[in-house]
């Protein structure tokens, strides 16, 4: 997950951290490796993190690619990490994927691409894991997680206090996690995603950045014009 250094520039905007650019070759790792290195910077509010758990409580999209690595660390089969540690969203139905898909284009007079695009924005539930009681994901221990090891791959992005395109950008990441993790269950055939940059990518965190840089504001402004 090492990333190269100087791919990512994170800059801090009022005591955000801020996507400032990156290099046409930075990847998914490399902006974790980034984040990683902006902790420890003087000054932010996560240089004094006391690991509190607090974003534990958030409910962390698990993707398609963490499964084998959470089935390790817990020595679980695919089975037993799915019933017992998480919460599965309802299954999508390739059909009525495609049919709404279709709908969009017509109704925005879209391309595919920006149909299915606008599609996978505004729908797919994650996997996240089970909660405890207390509300906390239940593989936290005395404040500590007990899947470090094999987190899911979102918990290395976890900053509580990124700027506005930064957040963009995990979000775009979080939504196409989202329907990866569908491809890993055998839920919708890989091919009807092939434009998912973690499909494409195999090792998730060597997808590259710009495949998830995209801005999708035009298309929920026609798509809102429309209603």
């Amino acid at each position: 997950m090492a990333g190269t250094a100087g791919a990512v520039r994170l800059v801090v905007e009022q005591d955000e951290i801020e996507l400032a650019g990156y290099a046409g070759r930075a990847s998914v790792g490399d902006l974790i490796a980034a984040l990683a290195r902006m902790r420890l910077r003087p000054g932010l509010a996560t240089v004094g993190c006391a690991g509190c758990g607090l974003c534990c409580r958030d409910r962390v999209p698990v993707l398609g690619a963490d499964l084998p690595r959470l089935e390790r660390a817990l020595g679980l089969s695919r089975e037993r990490l799915l019933s017992d540690h998480l919460e599965l969203p309802e299954r999508p139905d390739p059909d009525e994927r495609a049919a709404r898909i279709a709908d969009l284009a017509r109704q925005l007079r879209a391309s595919p691409a920006e149909a299915t695009l606008l599609y996978e924005w505004n729908t797919g539930e994650p996997l996240v894991p089970r909660q405890a009681d207390d509300g906390f994901c239940h593989w936290l221990r005395d404040r500590r997680c007990s899947v470090y090891p094999g987190r899911p791959l979102i918990c290395s992005f976890y900053l509580c206090n990124f700027g506005d395109r930064l957040s963009a950008l995990f979000d775009a990441i979080v939504r196409q996690g989202v329907w990866h993790s569908y491809v890993a269950l055998g839920w919708i055939d890989r091919d009807m995603v092939a434009h998912n940059p973690f499909v494409s990518a195999g090792d998730p965190t060597q997808a590259p950045l710009r495949a998830f840089d995209v801005d999708v504001a035009p298309l929920l402004q026609r798509l809102a014009d429309t209603w």
